[in-house]
């Protein structure tokens, strides 16, 4: 299901009135006021662009840590820093590294393998690194429920300092100094740093030098990492983003000069868009398929000879990335042909041996946006265990329901949004009902879209090219204004990319637009020629031949004339019911359809099937009212369950010469009060 558009409420007297006392152009001041930034004083802030970032020592235990650290240092001590295997882990020891080897510190890294050690600080690792001398380990991105392997370093004789951004689970691990702004009794408010801010704020700390300093330095690589981790661009996070940014297209470190070579983007600004799905995904693959140490060595690295190794290592990895995540998004289509009514769960737990646990955190992302549902996505080991990688909507923490099913699991461990987790395969049944049982009781809602403000075709130009520029760096918390372009006539449609896009040929009156919809096929589009449709979308600037051209890209399409709140209130009664929620007699009979209604969804769908077959489209083509869409999912529910339609792609199709079938048996029908 697709989200629901919400459109900003903004005053436009007000908004001209702040382009006016603030001297910024009309669509720069709506957009601005469309996300709340209303005021004089609020948009100067916003836009500043002086380095007044937080006091690292209002840190819990940044004090401790830079005592620790500056007398190591100061005698000569070996340290070994610790991080984790994504970008984010990876970018903070680049970090911490280029800072205590310019120091003329004696460090070495370790970064454990995803496969073989996976998440965490480990008990035979500090094992290991106690082993080559070490008398110090720091963590970065990591160590905040390292509970065991800081008692093992302390036993060994190795004095820890333990820098995180994840949320602790319990007691706080026996070490020097726990930095970590989730801490309970942290009052610094820097709960949306990164892993690699944690590690510029230890820097910063143990530096004590001017701020515009060593974000000279170091921001590419905060910079970096705090994109890739996806933490929100607000506050300090925004200005290192910022400063770093402007390092990649001034004056970039070597290896991610280099890296920008081998993403196409050497002849193109560099935005925060650029880094998120062309350089992060390059670091991150590194962790995922081989070794992160890999990605390391091309940040580390002083010759573009060098550096051009490491990124064809990271180009191939990326490789083998795509092919793993075809894999298993194929395999969770199968997996829904085969349990249908696991599709219709409240949280989507899938599970199959032998998925690359590599991928996992990205099938469960994709699972999630694909559903409108939290996911859950495990792979099955020889061992009898599983592992697997958590993602969540807006309104439902995953933490929270991993934390009420914790005693069917080994390990837990992340955000409210994403997290990781790890079981034994015989409670993975167990587990898919306890975690849906706890989404009865916490339903999550239908995501959200916003929608900064609607737009003509003729609004796409330069000049909201440049109005948009002025809001960068977009990123989580300062997301890219996205557009509604309504009443649209569909005039065609275009595959490119070898059929794995689409372009749309639109017109309203007299006006053109074409925008392109990345990830669909022809299959897959929903629409036909001649249709009305509505299309939210983002401008992006697009270079060729060294001309810039704004790019209209599509997020979310619907039928023109949709009342929203209508049709997401009678969703969402469809959901509560599909959870098994309590109900009442009206909410039920709201969501109940007759035979009569069942039979003509059946037809439908067997005229139409495939995989643009989506509940919306059934609902707009048989011509219903928006109160009447939850009918059209409980029949698509009732008649997957009573197995005469399977999943097709993201639509349905029949089964074949199915056996005939007594609703009576739906037992989501008779939950409803069905009476055929």
């Amino acid at each position: 299901m697709r989200k629901k558009w919400i459109f900003s409420k903004v005053n436009k007297d007000k908004a001209a009135a702040l382009s006016e006392d603030c001297a910024i152009d009309a669509m720069t001041a709506l957009l601005l006021c469309s996300r709340g930034i209303d005021t004089p004083e609020a948009v100067s802030a916003f836009l500043d662009e002086r380095v007044l970032l937080h006091d690292p020592f209002a840190l819990k235990d940044m004090d401790r840590a830079a005592d620790c650290i500056s007398s190591a240092m100061e005698e000569g001590q070996r340290i070994c820093i610790y991080g984790d295997y994504d970008a984010d882990g990876v970018t903070a020891v680049a970090l911490l590294y280029s800072f205590l080897d310019a120091m003329g510190c004696d460090v070495a890294y370790y970064i454990p393998s995803r496969s073989e050690e996976g998440y965490g600080v480990h008990v035979g690792a500090v094992e290991k690194i106690a082993q080559t001398g070490a008398q110090w380990i720091i963590t970065v991105d990591t160590g905040i429920t390292a509970v065991q392997a800081a008692e093992k370093a302390a036993e060994l004789g190795v004095r820890m300092v333990i820098t995180d951004h994840h949320k602790p689970s319990g007691e706080l691990p026996p070490a020097e100094a726990v930095v970590d702004p989730h801490r309970a009794d942290d009052t610094s408010q820097l709960t949306y740093l990164s892993g690699v801010g944690v590690a510029f704020y230890l820097v910063r700390a143990l530096a004590g030098g001017e701020d515009e300093d060593l974000l000279s330095v170091y921001a590419q690589f905060a910079a970096l990492g705090t994109i890739a981790d996806v933490v929100p661009l607000i506050g300090d996070n925004r200005q290192i983003v910022r400063a770093g940014l402007r390092q990649l297209n001034d004056r970039p470190i070597i290896g991610l000069d280099v890296l920008a070579e081998f993403a196409g983007l050497q002849e193109k600004e560099i935005l925060s868009s650029h880094v998120a799905f062309g350089l992060a995904p390059r670091i991150n693959a590194a962790g995922r398929m081989g070794s992160a140490e890999t990605a390391l060595q091309l940040l580390l690295s002083d010759t573009r000879e060098t550096a051009s190794y490491y990124a064809n290592e990271l180009a191939a990895y990326n490789g083998q990335r795509h092919e793993a995540e075809k894999t298993i998004a194929d395999g969770i289509s199968a997996f829904f042909r085969q349990h249908p009514e696991y599709a219709d769960a409240p949280v989507l737990v899938v599970s199959a041996p032998d998925w690359d646990e590599g991928v996992l955190g990205i099938a469960a992302s994709r699972l999630c946006d694909t559903y409108g549902k939290p996911a859950v996505v495990l792979t099955e080991l020889p061992d009898g265990t599983a592992k697997g990688s958590c993602r969540s909507v807006s309104d439902f923490s995953i933490y929270d329901a991993l934390r009420a099913s914790s005693e069917l699991l080994d390990h837990f461990g992340g955000h409210t949004q994403a997290a990781g987790v790890g079981l034994a395969v015989k409670n993975i049944p167990a587990f898919r009902e306890k975690i849906n049982e706890y989404a009865k009781e916490h339903p999550p809602g239908s995501e959200e879209l916003l929608i900064s403000c609607k737009l003509m075709p003729a609004g796409v130009s330069a000049s909201l090219l440049n109005s948009l520029q002025a809001l960068e760096p977009f990123g989580e918390g300062n997301g890219k204004p996205v557009f509604a372009f309504c009443h649209m006539r569909l005039d065609g449609v275009d595959p490119l990319g070898g059929g794995n896009h689409l372009r749309l040929r639109l017109s309203r009156g007299d006006a053109k637009l074409q925008a392109v919809k990345f990830g669909m096929k022809p299959a897959q589009f929903p629409f036909c020629v001649g249709d009305q449709i509505d299309i939210a979308a983002v401008v992006e600037p697009n270079v060729y031949q060294g001309v810039t051209r704004p790019s209209v890209q599509i997020r979310e399409m619907r039928f023109s004339d949709t009342d929203e709140r209508q049709l997401f209130d009678s969703y969402q009664l469809f959901r509560l019911a599909d959870a098994g929620c309590v109900l009442t007699p009206e909410q039920k009979n709201a969501v109940l359809p007759d035979r009569k209604f069942i039979g003509a969804v059946y037809l439908y769908i067997k005229s139409h099937g495939g995989e643009n077959c989506l509940q919306e489209v059934i609902w707009k083509r048989l011509r219903l009212p928006e109160s009447a869409f939850g009918c059209v999912c409980s029949a698509v529910r009732a008649l997957a369950e009573c197995s005469l339609i399977v999943p097709c792609g993201n639509g349905w199709t029949v089964v074949p010469e199915a056996a005939r079938t007594d609703l009576n048996r739906s037992v989501f029908l008779t939950f409803l009060g069905y009476q055929g």
